[in-house]
């Protein structure tokens, strides 16, 4: 998983997606357990990231923005290297109810869909 130069991701959120996403896949059975050469492999480059704080969120509501991530996720063909599938993947929330971890949330499981074929 990575992120273009310009998006600001706190550690701590870039941890928690990666192991939800993790966790999603293993799920659906689809996460290598063994450096495999054979398994495909996925890509994920985050291209926009904001997040309101969750104070924010609850006093002032819309007015204080809407939360958002954005990413592109490929597959890989593991023998050629070549993309077999991508897509983008996008979270957008504007409500005012809610925390941050609901949207990161949405947002990880959205991105195991997408790789599980759903």
């Amino acid at each position: 998983m990575s992120k273009e130069a310009t998006v600001d991701i706190p550690e701590e959120v870039l941890d928690t997606i990666k192991s939800q996403i993790q966790e999603g896949l293993s799920e659906h059975n689809l996460l290598a357990t063994t450096t495999d050469d054979k398994s495909r492999k996925a890509e994920i480059n985050i291209t926009s990231y904001r997040m309101r704080p969750d104070a924010a969120r609850l006093t002032v509501g819309i007015m204080a923005g809407c939360d958002n991530i954005r990413s592109n996720v490929a597959i890989i063909d593991p023998s050629n290297k070549q993309k077999i599938g991508e897509s983008e993947i996008k979270i957008e929330e504007c409500a005012a109810w809610g925390v941050s971890s609901q949207v990161i949330k949405k947002y990880s499981e959205g991105v195991v869909k997408y790789l599980a074929g759903e």
